[in-house]
């Protein structure tokens, strides 16, 4: 491998890791170390719908689940008290998955741990480097998004 083959490779592998860790030890400071990981991942994907919820279907899609496993984890989350179902009053088939008030906070604490994160590493970047970092990470995410196979 050459130099920056190796460099990349080093610093994808550490990141990963780091990244895992980082997040456990969040979520032990939330005080909610009765969430793992991928529950956390869900109560953001329901929060990032802004109120309106999401259907189990959507959660698995989003999180590239089985609509099984989606529907055993949102009924663990449901309790633990993290999320609500709420059949829709139009076709009562139709259920969709809300944030309670304590999902609400757990999101809203991973949410701001991120933006200052963000702004702890980008201290000192000038606009270029600002630009050239999205740059690198939009590269880095279109390149998984193109080599993901959905079926997996």
């Amino acid at each position: 491998m050459d130099g920056f083959v190796a460099a990349m490779d080093d610093m994808l592998a550490s990141f990963y890791r780091n990244m895992l860790r980082l997040e456990k030890q969040e979520i032990m400071k939330s005080r909610q170390p009765s969430l793992t990981i991928s529950e956390v991942h869900l109560i953001l994907c329901i929060g990032d719908s802004r109120g309106e919820g999401r259907t189990v279907t959507a959660l698995a899609r989003l999180l590239n689940i089985t609509v099984s496993s989606a529907t055993i984890a949102v009924n663990k989350l449901g309790q633990k008290g993290y999320v609500k179902k709420v059949k829709g009053s139009a076709d009562g088939r139709i259920v969709r998955v809300y944030l309670t008030e304590q999902g609400k906070s757990v999101d809203t604490y991973h949410r701001i741990c991120r933006r200052d994160m963000i702004k702890e590493i980008s201290r000192g970047f000038t606009p270029e480097e600002r630009k050239i970092a999205v740059k690198v990470i939009n590269r880095l995410n279109e390149y998984f998004v193109k080599n993901v196979d959905d079926t997996f």
